[in-house]
């Protein structure tokens, strides 16, 4: 059965009723006058389910088997927009000489960077952000936890950017010099080099339904946001929600970056302004003095002028030396693997929120985040913990395990990748060597494990076949 036209959908008395339940449960209210476009969207999603009749595609819309994953189909076709590598220059010149030498100033202590790409469609933002960084500022970044987090509601759109490969429409504006350098041609298509894939993890995330922050992983929030031109299709109302949302997610003295016609809300959020001849930034303004994790000294955010050289932008402020947060203690910590082990979740998230604003740079606090998250089905939010956890800590073997675990979940090729990077770093170690005291995991025995993870798999696979 062929699709119906935009005009017959228009014309079904059940139309009012899917494009109320669309703009309600989407906030996409910009489709409120633009029935023909939004119809012949509906026309051609209807045409897959062989209907005609637009009360049978809003029970799908409602109550279908796939009903989530249709609504979030139709919101990538109506929200769909361009996006190329290094889009909007004037942001990135910003990035370059105010934002990040601000940011990295002001977090030598922690070192610590977090970076949410918000609706980033195909990763390539997110991406211009990771080699922006790795090409200016990877000397200062060297010793850094560094995370590029690139969110969206479209699943093949997030598949291209797991992947990575893009082709010479999103390249356009690319230097030849700096895509052969970042690149590598395959055919028709350009990949990004693992170098600049290192920092980026891509997660779905609904901005109008899901939680907040999409990285519950951690504390403190981003040091950066992009989400420019990401609002545009909201209301005012729903536009209001989303930035009280990107404030909350900010850290202190985070920055967040917005298209010209989302400026509109910032000065509810405790944002302040910085104007530049060519873009527009966004502040958090701290409710309290900000400390060096170290306790060494007290850093306030100097105000800004956009005639400013980079190198002012961030100063010193008077003050006497704080004390600081206590570090967890070893008791915090049995007591956070108690609520664990005994499947305490929602008191052991609690625990992991807190213990995680006392100290951001232990492992095994990040560790216990995933084993919370997993539990929960949040296996993006345990990946990004996970991943957390081993840059602070490269021979934290369970956290790697268990990244595996997770993965296999999402990604079986990669997870295969993780248990044979597992064994090949067991094959070089005593059987008997003990690799986590407290778990009394020893090498054989986490072979032991990592194997019978591969041959699950395995077997499973060779059971499908016959």
């Amino acid at each position: 059965m062929s699709s119906p036209t935009p005009e017959a959908v228009t014309a079904d008395p059940g139309y009012r009723l899917v494009k109320d339940y669309l703009i309600a449960h989407t906030g996409l209210a910009y489709y409120s006058d633009r029935d023909r476009e939004l119809a012949r969207i509906i026309a051609r999603r209807m045409g897959k389910y062989n209907l005609r009749d637009c009360l049978a595609f809003l029970s799908v819309l409602r109550s279908g088997a796939e009903a989530d994953l249709e609504l979030n189909t139709i919101v990538a076709e109506l929200t769909i927009g361009e996006t190329y590598f290094f889009r909007h220059p004037e942001q990135f010149e910003a990035l370059r000489e105010i934002v990040f030498p601000e940011i990295l100033a002001r977090k030598q202590a922690a070192k610590q960077l977090r970076i949410w790409s918000a609706g980033c469609a195909n990763g390539a933002e997110a991406y211009s952000v990771a080699i922006l960084l790795k090409q200016e500022f990877e000397a200062q970044l060297r010793d850094w936890s560094v995370l590029i987090l690139g969110t969206d509601i479209d699943h093949g759109e997030l598949t291209d950017a797991r992947e990575g490969y893009f082709s010479e429409w999103t390249l356009r504006t690319t230097s030849r010099s700096l895509r052969e350098e970042c690149f590598v041609r395959e055919g028709k298509m350009w990949r990004i080099r693992p170098k600049y894939k290192e920092w980026t993890i891509f997660s779905y995330h609904n901005l109008v339904q899901d939680e907040w922050p999409p990285f519950r992983a951690g504390a403190g929030g981003f040091d950066l946001i992009l989400c420019r031109n990401v609002m545009i299709y909201f209301s005012q109302e729903i536009i209001a929600k989303l930035m009280a949302n990107l404030s909350e997610s900010l850290a202190s003295h985070g920055w967040l970056i917005v298209g010209h016609a989302e400026l509109t809300m910032q000065n509810e959020h405790a944002l302040r302004v910085l104007h530049t001849p060519t873009v527009t930034l966004l502040q958090k303004e701290p409710t309290q003095p900000q400390y060096s994790r170290a306790g060494d000294v007290a850093f306030e955010a100097a105000p800004f002028e956009a005639s400013r050289p980079p190198e002012e932008v961030f100063v010193p402020g008077p003050g006497p030396r704080p004390a600081g947060p206590v570090p967890p203690s070893d008791s915090d910590i049995a007591e956070l693997r108690i609520l664990a082990d005994t499947g305490r979740w929602e008191e052991a998230e609690r625990c992991c929120e807190k213990l995680l604003e006392r100290d951001p740079s232990n492992a095994e606090i990040y560790y216990y985040c995933a084993l919370v998250a997993e539990s929960r089905g949040r296996y993006a939010d345990a990946e990004i913990a996970l991943r957390q956890a081993l840059a602070l800590r490269s021979d934290f073997v369970l956290a790697q395990y268990q990244l595996g675990v997770v993965l296999e979940k999402r990604d079986h090729g990669k997870a295969q990748q993780v248990f044979h990077e597992i064994l090949n770093a067991l094959d070089r170690l005593p059987g008997h060597l003990v690799l986590e005291a407290k778990d009394g995991l020893t090498v054989a025995g986490l072979r032991e494990l990592t194997s019978m993870q591969l041959h699950a798999r395995n077997d499973k696979g060779r059971g499908r076949r016959y």
